[in-house]
């Protein structure tokens, strides 16, 4: 039963179940799951009858501003899948043939309002409870760490690349950005209990961090921890040492660089003006970046609609990337805000945005994010996002559920 004075053993059982198996995507070695473990969870905790009478009604049928902004930009979502199926009908796209097999638009934007619609709800429910921090917090925790531990059983008995670096996730990049966001739930995990087993944590999630191999990742999670530190300076003296000693980090840093097999793989992918198996996806996210912003000025107010990038794209490929594509996989944009811009035009990105801004400003307002954790999360979050994939990651929105919950929440 979810109770508003809820106790320190109190939570329910699904709900821990949701935080552990965030991570499901995959089996490895098996394949990708039809419905993400957690989103299961999520379902069987959204159906139980009191959950529905106690916390689905007045999530969506109360209004304020917050929820407003997650239902206006839900609405827009669905119209904006009808824009897609028009659009796609009249361009007699609505199949794309690749080599191996066909994808059919419908279910491909039905899946997406699917996630979108879990992903709000659950950022909602997790808002709006009050179970306490360190226990939401070690088990999201204890979920990262059986994530570390198979990734690395996956490093050392699977020889494929691809599964050795995205483990239990679709891909590193969703791993990558799973540990950064794990990383400052570890430090404010430590900040509330003093618990030697917070470091433990912590050093799990560098290690998984690592074995993603993922560059945007990690050079992610080193510029939010830089700019936690700029905001935790209490004085301007403390500010401009932090400025210069990650200056001084950053030089010797680019000079060592070459001496590591996986430094030189990142200066490869970041620099290198060959397409290579290292730059390809440098490269491949320019290039789409491109095509968005062409998809964008073609229909700027409204966008093409949800999820019509891959049926739009493959007739815009050029250069060096078309001789490099293969015409097997729907492409994507790998940049979140390319995707919103160009597939559902200004108003979807003014809409979208809006739920960014509160959030950001909600946890920013946060006194008792003491050390800025959950806002470095966020800032990871969204600084990653230039090089993701999708949005509807039930993982973030479950961490930004917790991070404004601790504006009320009891520690």
């Amino acid at each position: 039963m979810i109770r508003r004075d809820i106790k320190i053993d109190d939570i329910p059982f699904y709900v821990k179940i949701l935080l552990i198996f965030l991570p499901w995507f995959c089996i490895p070695g098996i394949g990708q799951l039809p419905i993400p473990l957690a989103v299961v969870a999520l379902i069987y905790l959204i159906f139980q009858h009191k959950i529905y009478n106690k916390i689905l009604f007045p999530v969506y049928f109360r209004v304020y501003p917050f929820r407003a902004a997650l239902v206006l930009f839900f609405v827009y979502s669905v119209l904006s899948a009808l824009l897609g199926l028009i659009n796609l009908s009249i361009l007699g796209k609505t199949t794309l043939h690749l080599y191996d097999f066909d994808v059919s638009y419908t279910p491909i934007v039905l899946q997406r309002l699917f996630l979108l619609s879990m992903c709000l709800g659950v950022m909602e429910i997790m808002r709006s409870q009050r179970w306490v921090l360190e226990r939401v917090l070690y088990y999201w925790l204890i979920g990262m760490s059986v994530a570390v531990i198979i990734h690395v059983l996956c490093n050392v008995a699977i020889s494929d690349e691809l599964t050795r670096k995205g483990s239990l996730f679709k891909e590193g990049n969703h791993a990558g950005l799973y540990y950064i966001v794990s990383f400052f739930c570890g430090l404010e995990y430590i900040r509330i209990t003093r618990d030697k087993i917070g470091y433990q944590f912590v050093a799990l999630d560098i290690v998984g961090l690592l074995l993603t191999q993922s560059s945007a990742g990690i050079l992610t999670l080193g510029l939010t921890i830089w700019v936690r530190q700029l905001f935790l300076s209490k004085t301007m003296a403390s500010f401009f040492r932090t400025i210069l000693i990650s200056g001084v980090a950053v030089i010797v840093l680019l000079n060592s660089i070459d001496s590591f097999e996986f430094g030189a793989k990142i200066k490869e992918k970041l620099f290198e003006e060959e397409i290579t198996a290292a730059s390809f996806s440098r490269m491949d996210r320019m290039e789409s970046v491109n095509i968005a912003v062409t998809l964008f000025m073609d229909n700027p107010v409204i966008g093409q609609g949800l999820q019509t990038y891959g049926f739009l794209t493959n007739d815009l490929l050029k250069g060096v990337l078309l001789d490099a594509y293969d015409f097997s996989y729907r492409r994507i944009p790998n940049n979140i805000y390319a995707e919103i811009i160009a597939e559902q035009g200004v108003v979807g990105f003014i809409s979208f945005s809006l739920i960014l801004c509160m959030v950001v400003f909600i946890i920013f307002r946060n006194k008792r994010d003491k050390n800025y954790n959950f806002l470095a999360g966020t800032l990871g979050v969204l600084g990653y996002w230039f090089a993701f994939p999708t949005y509807t990651i039930l993982y973030i929105w479950v961490f930004w559920g917790i991070a404004i919950n601790n504006r009320v929440g009891n520690e």
